[in-house]
């Protein structure tokens, strides 16, 4: 899962900081993530992550339910 999060912020960075006039495109795994094919395979694994990293329900918000 570190793997995951670490090419997951990685293109993260790219795609903020990216331009139109910029030499290169921002990738996830080898891939455009301006393409669909390539923005659907980081959205895969950014979907595998949160399945699989479990997060802690916050506390003092009446039970864990978000209004």
């Amino acid at each position: 899962m570190d793997e995951i999060a670490d090419k997951i912020n990685e293109a993260r960075n790219a795609l903020l900081h990216w331009r139109l006039d910029r030499f290169s495109l921002p990738v996830y795994k080898g891939q455009d993530v301006t393409t669909e094919a390539g923005f659907q395979t980081c959205m895969d694994d950014v979907l595998t992550f949160i399945q699989v990293v479990p997060f802690n329900t916050p506390t003092g918000l009446g039970g864990g339910h978000i209004a």
